[in-house]
């Protein structure tokens, strides 16, 4: 019987070699690692941390955004918030097994491929030279990818350590073969290699580097299967072997961990693509913001001191450019974040919360506007401004929107209008009035700056208008009345406002 069971079992599959039951002269040894489990059992485990990771990490994501609102979150808004995680979070489930299981038949089938003789193993120089050559082509897409990406970018350094950790621990589990189950020789390496995988896709969606991290990863697995079958199986729990997958197990846990919680770029990169496919995350977009969340959103950005790219309408209208959205489309608020001069960082004072129904996005512009936050302002029935030191302040924004615009664009157009009270003067008194004060404001901006007519790629244009007393922003004063803000009222009228428009240098 025992020779019949031994002869029978040469004709079974390799992936079950390891068995006692088929081998009980070679029984797993009894030791000090007895209390590790087997590598069936972390597979399991690894599969249902990785599922429940998947769902949890966007019920966190959702509720950490929703707690920048400072109105808090309505009864409709969490209810509409939890379908929403829920979706996702399934979805994410089912990737994640999809992942983690779908190099299973893959690796059943080289099992068969590769092993010509009933014992035998294939010889190390073809396919160890295979293996190795495909290990330096990964190494050589990793050092392109770098290249294409940058090493400013901190949290790419922290997914790319992640992949060469799971590479390298899944190589060294392997090589020892420590395969109890028949299928699965490299599960606890794969899957920190499928998180990390699917983080640095979401972050590089449909760009060039893209097709780099599918090729390491699938480099990856190519190698460390064709190493699975180039040695002796050997046992989960021997010293050499139970030591790299315990450690595997414990980098992977912080991996995580500083993607979530770790204060930087890499929870709003790494939600980019899911949630810009919504309209919850946008990286840079253009906005309208109507109503009365456009004269809410300009006062707050005029008292927080931020540059706030954007250009109002006559009708009232606030056109932003290259403006976050955070959050948008569910409930009825919106969360908007401003990127200012330091845009990389995390500026608190830079989120603001409208009402969804005032927010559209648009298209990208042709155009950037950009009109400067300083206004300044004018005595009575004269041209002549007030405060030299506002004069100042509007040259430094100038300069600060100037640096402010996309690379290659250059200033095309500058409008400067001007404003009157709505105290009577002549026909025409307060419209002439106007142009008077936006000429001498553009003759300051002209000299401080030499913008000649020709500025490199033709013409450029700068606008006289005059609103004489009507007010577009909404602060227009009574003619008459002793109001006890009148005089005060009267005075913030009489101001010149000015616009940057900014184009690209190739139509």
């Amino acid at each position: 019987m025992t020779s019949l069971r031994f002869r029978n079992a040469r004709r079974v599959a390799p992936s079950h070699f390891h068995s006692p039951r088929l081998h009980p002269d070679r029984a797993r040894p009894k030791g000090d690692w007895d209390w590790i489990p087997d590598i069936g059992t972390w597979l399991a485990l690894a599969t249902k941390l990785a599922l429940f990771y998947g769902g949890a990490w966007l019920f966190a994501y959702c509720f950490f955004v929703i707690g920048f609102f400072p109105s808090g979150v309505g009864a409709t808004d969490s209810v509409l918030l939890i379908f929403l995680a829920a979706g996702l979070g399934i979805t994410t489930l089912f990737v994640s097994a999809w992942g983690l299981y779908v190099v299973s038949p893959f690796m059943n089938a080289m099992s068969v491929s590769l092993r010509p003789g009933k014992d035998s193993r294939p010889a190390f120089p073809v396919y160890g030279w295979i293996a190795w050559i495909t290990w330096l082509g990964l190494t050589l897409n990793i050092a392109l990818l770098m290249q294409t990406t940058g090493t400013e970018e901190q949290d790419v350094w922290v997914l790319l350590g992640g992949l060469l950790t799971s590479f390298g621990f899944g190589a060294h589990a392997a090589k020892r073969h420590v395969d109890a189950k028949g299928d699965g020789s490299t599960a606890v390496a794969q899957g920190i290699l499928g998180a990390c995988a699917l983080l640095l896709l979401m972050m590089f969606l449909f760009k060039a580097q893209w097709l780099l991290i599918f090729m390491i990863l699938f480099q990856g697995i190519f190698a460390m299967l064709l190493l699975a079958f180039l040695r002796e199986p050997r046992f989960a729990r021997e010293r050499r072997t139970a030591v790299p997958l315990m450690a595997a197990l414990l980098l992977g846990a912080p991996l995580y961990l500083s993607l979530v919680l770790r204060d930087g770029r890499a929870v709003p990169l790494t939600f980019a693509a899911v949630f810009d496919r919504f309209g919850f995350y946008r990286e840079a977009t253009d906005l309208a913001v109507l109503n009365k969340s456009a004269q809410q959103l300009w006062q707050l950005n005029a008292q927080r001191g931020l540059p706030l790219q954007a250009c109002r309408l006559d009708d009232g209208t606030l056109l932003v450019s290259r403006a976050q959205v955070l959050w948008h489309g569910v409930g009825d608020r919106s969360l908007l974040r401003i990127a200012g001069d330091n845009s990389s960082g995390s500026v608190s004072n830079g989120r603001f919360e409208v009402d969804s129904a005032d927010l559209r996005l648009i298209d990208p512009l042709p155009e950037q506007c950009s009109q400067l936050a300083t206004e300044v302002h004018f005595a009575s029935r004269s041209a002549q401004p007030i405060d030299e030191q506002e004069l100042q302040a509007l040259t430094d924004d100038f300069e600060r929107a100037s640096r402010a615009a996309p690379s290659g664009w250059l200033l095309t157009e500058m409008k400067v209008r001007g404003h009157a009270d709505p105290m009577p003067l002549g026909v025409s008194g307060n419209l002439d009035l106007g142009l008077a004060r936006a000429s001498a404001v553009a003759a300051r901006l002209t000299q401080a700056f030499n913008l000649a007519p020709d500025l490199r790629r033709g013409t450029l244009r700068i606008a006289l208008e005059s609103s004489a007393a009507r007010d577009p922003s909404g602060t227009t004063c009574p003619l008459k009345g002793d109001h006890p803000s009148l005089a005060e009222c009267h005075a913030r009228s009489r101001r010149v406002d000015t616009q940057l428009v900014f184009s690209p240098t190739a139509r």
